[in-house]
């Protein structure tokens, strides 16, 4: 594969899983999580069509196995995203959720 073919889909990807994690900081947040319980959102968000893929597929090991990076970076960041969220909680609303799975929806597609 052509090298910034590849850099391409691995921007599309890390920006995929960043849209979902949003959307799974959101949701948190409308729950009223801890980070713990925001991270562990977020993770389901982000890699949970992902793994159930790797399943089907008998893929081992999973996605999220092999990029840990993207793990340790929204581990990381669940702990900053409950007090950025309620900073700007006028901001974000049901819409900003829906474009978050939107984003994320279509560079999976088109990566896929």
């Amino acid at each position: 594969m052509h090298p910034r073919l590849t850099f391409a889909l691995a921007v599309m990807e890390a920006i995929a899983i960043l849209a979902y994690a949003v959307s799974g900081f959101i949701e948190s947040r409308a729950r009223r999580l801890d980070p713990i319980g925001t991270f562990l959102v977020a993770m389901a968000t982000a890699f949970g069509g992902g793994t159930v893929r790797d399943i089907l597929l008998e893929r081992r090991p999973f996605y999220w196995v092999q990029h840990q990076t993207y793990v340790i970076a929204l581990f990381v960041v669940s702990f900053f995203a409950p007090m950025l969220l309620k900073a700007t909680s006028g901001l974000f609303s049901e819409r900003v959720l829906l474009v978050a799975d939107a984003i994320g929806l279509g560079l999976f597609s088109v990566s896929g």
